[in-house]
């Protein structure tokens, strides 16, 4: 992980809390860059993968359920340009926020197949492979969400355990669906609090409620809180304190940000 963080330059003005975030991060010596000519605040998935120190993969940014807001989807050859980013394009249409990594393994949701229709599942998984240098592990995403991105789900502890969001407060499908997952990779689970959410004054697709969604550096973890009704907010900060000792673990009021249906891991590229 780098402490080199880079946000969209529009975060500044649609994130409530962006100060408050900038002046934690710069407590804790991390360098924030804005990046130039994006659409959105989403980062994490137009911009490219990093599989190393030296590789970086562009994958085609076109994702479906961004065909009706075409005017938010930003350009990732002109993005790059503008911020002087340097990739191998790939004609995969992944986003970033759905992959996963883990060392010699990566996780990236079934959401990949439908993003990709005409392309025969076993040789797309066979050039993913060979681009991102890692085992790609296929992970059941919930129909429902409209990304389907593996990074509001899970992420890596360890090469073989994995952080869960809490399967209990989801549909019995994608529970059932999960523990396939994890007896074919044959995985250790640690269960990350989450909470369902639901107002009439906000849209059905809010992140509110996911903690897993959280930003991390060699010695920094921020996790998201919500700070409303229901929430696990003290439960998860005290598990990833528990779970990361040797880091610091500080909180921060996402609750806005989450309305928009991302987070803290989702407007980062690091």
């Amino acid at each position: 992980m780098t402490n080199n963080i880079h946000v969209s330059e529009l975060l500044k003005n649609k994130w409530n809390q962006f100060d408050i975030f900038k002046s934690l991060l710069n407590k804790y010596h991390k360098n924030i860059n804005y990046l130039q000519n994006t659409s959105d605040i989403w980062c994490r998935d137009y911009m490219p993968v990093r599989v190393n120190k030296n590789k970086l993969v562009q994958f085609r940014y076109e994702p479906s359920y961004l065909n009706d807001y075409t005017h938010l989807r930003s350009i990732p050859v002109d993005v790059n340009a503008a911020n002087g980013i340097e990739a191998i394009y790939a004609d995969i249409n992944l986003d970033g926020g759905n992959v996963v990594f883990g060392g010699e393994r990566v996780i990236i949701s079934d959401r990949i197949f439908l993003e990709n229709p005409n392309t025969n599942k076993k040789e797309l998984l066979q050039e993913l492979e060979r681009l991102l240098e890692a085992e790609v592990m296929i992970f059941p995403s919930i129909r429902s969400e409209i990304t389907g991105h593996a990074d509001g789900m899970v992420r890596f502890y360890n090469a073989n355990t994995i952080l869960l969001t809490d399967p209990s407060i989801e549909y019995r499908y994608w529970q059932k669906a999960v523990d396939k997952f994890i007896a074919l990779y044959k995985i250790n689970v640690i269960i990350v609090p989450a909470f369902t959410f639901k107002s009439k004054q906000i849209d059905s697709w809010n992140a509110i409620g996911c903690y897993i969604n959280y930003f991390e550096t060699d010695d920094l973890i921020v996790v998201p809180q919500y700070e409303c009704e229901g929430n696990k907010d003290a439960a998860t900060l005290a598990l990833i304190r528990d779970l990361y000792p040797n880091k610091t673990v500080e909180g921060i009021n996402c609750f806005e940000l989450a309305k928009e249906g991302g987070i803290l891991n989702c407007v980062i590229w690091n």
